[in-house]
């Protein structure tokens, strides 16, 4: 099992579902579904999208536990199974995308105008609002990183077993992305709060409100069902708001022909935490004593909930600044 596949083709494997996934699919796949409905609707379409996509993610996980599971523990074939299921069903996927999604009826000018260039990618950069989206969605990953040390948590400072800390992973890490993200669309599609950038800003209040509260908790900690249950709903506002961040994007009405563009720049700069969370906080935890590095560990999750809450702040004024009614009006590149 241990030389099989061999290391340079698990490289390789990797590699190419890197530029299978990340690098070809992701920002079309959010360009997308963007597209599919007006900037009122930016809300619902992505939380849908987040919830879908965590269920399939969760069923697929689900299905190849098991099929591994068939397998003897010494056989190469289970790993082997798994990577063809998992390649069979993004061909699949990529097959079913051909036929069934529409290239959409675009006037000739206006492609020539969506042709990408340089100039495009310059001219986002220089736009406010390309950089205030990044920030939200960089502070929101942020804790969505340190999240997945809460299982670690758990059982370090209050002793909760291993197989308890697992179902606790199980849950936020797939039962909640499956419901929060459209729980979140729904709060913008059915509420008051008619503007995701709005409820985001409302979440990260939220979540730092519960960041403190773990902050605090570590130090002397009381009561085991009082840190699950407030790991559970920094849990629920990481993923209502991973449900909703892009949509801030199709919210300020960004122009079509550079959609795609300010997507890919939003994701490079905002995933940008999956460089050093994990380092710094696996540092933390060699060097510090527990208590230290978690409380570290949740100081960084608080600066990363007010860089969304300035963030929204800074996006909603721009908002307003372009329509003084108060209305979310096309910001056009503003």
């Amino acid at each position: 099992m241990a030389t099989y596949p061999p290391l340079w083709a698990m490289l390789l494997i990797q590699v190419a579902f890197a530029i299978t996934t990340i690098l070809l699919l992701w920002s079309v796949s959010i360009k997308a579904a963007s597209l599919l409905g007006s900037r009122d609707e930016q809300g619902k379409i992505m939380g849908w999208m987040e919830g879908l996509r965590g269920v399939g993610v969760m069923g697929l996980a689900l299905f190849t536990v098991w099929v591994f599971a068939q397998f003897h523990p010494d056989d190469p074939s289970s790993l082997k199974a798994v990577i063809l299921i998992y390649s069979s069903t993004y061909v699949a996927l990529g097959i079913a995308c051909w036929f069934l999604v529409s290239d959409g009826f675009a006037h000739e000018e206006l492609e020539e105008q969506s042709t990408f260039s340089l100039h495009h990618a310059l001219g986002v950069l220089k736009m406010p609002t390309t950089w205030y989206c990044s920030m939200i969605i960089f502070g929101v990953y942020t804790i969505y990183a340190i999240l997945s040390y809460s299982t670690n948590y758990l059982s370090e400072i209050y002793g909760m077993s291993l197989v308890a800390a697992s179902y606790m992973g199980i849950i936020i890490n797939k039962v909640f992305r499956a419901i929060c993200g459209p729980l979140g669309g729904m709060v913008t599609s059915y509420s008051r709060w008619r503007s995701p950038t709005r409820v985001i800003q409302f979440l990260s209040g939220l979540c730092l409100v519960v960041i403190a509260s773990l902050y605090f908790v570590t130090r002397s900690p009381v009561s085991l069902a009082l840190a699950i249950g407030l790991i559970l709903l920094m849990g629920f506002t990481c993923y209502a708001s991973r449900g909703l961040y892009f949509a801030c994007i199709g919210e300020v009405d960004t122009p079509k022909q550079i959609l795609g563009t300010t997507i890919g720049i939003c994701s490079v700069i905002g995933f940008l935490p999956d460089v050093f969370v994990y380092p710094l906080v696996g540092y933390w935890q060699d060097t510090l004593p527990p208590a230290l590095a978690y409380r570290n560990m949740w100081i960084m999750g608080g600066c990363a909930s007010l860089l969304v809450l300035l963030f929204t702040a800074l996006l909603i004024s721009q908002i307003k600044r372009v329509s003084p009614a108060g209305q979310a009006a096309p910001l056009k590149g503003v």
